[in-house]
């Protein structure tokens, strides 16, 4: 939306701008980590202690194949350009595009209440559901709009499930 309605130059200064903020929050955050612990082993014994502590762990492989699975049969961006095509061209591919993006940012600013909850498993398939849910409503769009609204659906259930998947 911004490349088109002000030109390639403002979209990649803004790009540049975005991601020149991350690298300085980053920067600023680095005095908040923990101090890093002494490697034990290497990379492929520590490897084969991720994968150990992961199978023994039901819930966490349930919830990671949950989301491999909505992911790569339901990821629908290959089909943004045709849809874009048939509502507008550039401009509202662009929107489609937005569409995941602004979902995930919304619940990024409301997750200071994620710590609340506990059942995590249970988010996620919730969150897995909704994203299936809001790609059958985008497949069913018949407007521009409705199809942005079901991909901000689908990228907030992402981001539920992204947030619980790392808790």
């Amino acid at each position: 939306l911004l490349m088109s309605a002000f030109g390639t130059r403002a979209g990649y200064a803004v790009d540049f701008l975005s991601y020149f903020c991350a690298l300085v929050s980053l920067w600023l955050m680095r005095s908040s980590l923990p101090p890093e612990r002494e490697r034990r082993g290497s990379t492929w014994e520590e490897m084969r202690e991720a994968l150990s502590y992961a199978w023994a762990r039901p819930v966490l492989i349930g919830t990671y194949l949950v989301d491999i699975v909505a992911m790569i049969f339901a990821f629908p961006t290959a089909l943004f350009p045709a849809m874009g095509e048939l509502w507008g061209g550039a401009r509202a591919t662009g929107v489609l595009y937005s569409g995941l993006s602004v979902g995930s940012l919304v619940v990024s600013l409301l997750s200071g209440r994620s710590a609340r909850y506990r059942r995590h498993g249970a988010i996620v398939i919730t969150a897995a559901t909704l994203w299936g849910v809001s790609i059958i409503g985008l497949g069913l769009a018949g407007s521009l709009w409705l199809a942005f609204f079901c991909l901000a659906c689908a990228g907030a259930a992402d981001g539920v499930s992204a947030i619980y998947r790392s808790v």
